[in-house]
């Protein structure tokens, strides 16, 4: 049984398929925007060098 869809039915689909599509796009677009600023920080915090602790022994030998 096939049943055929009238002009606003398919307005209706067409709409609702844009409406779907605008969202999707917009979800993508945002977290591609996120995850492009935690990737820069992530980069800036490998990027500042941190201060690093320099222990010299010294001896000396015993003469005997």
């Amino acid at each position: 049984m096939t049943r055929r869809l009238s002009l606003s039915t398919l307005r209706e689909q067409a709409a609702s398929f844009g409406v779907a599509a605008v969202m999707t796009l917009a979800v993508l677009g945002s977290v591609a925007q996120i995850a492009d600023h935690q990737h820069a920080d992530a980069q800036t915090a490998e990027a500042v060098p941190t201060p690093v602790q320099v222990v010299v022994v010294t001896g000396k030998r015993a003469q005997g």
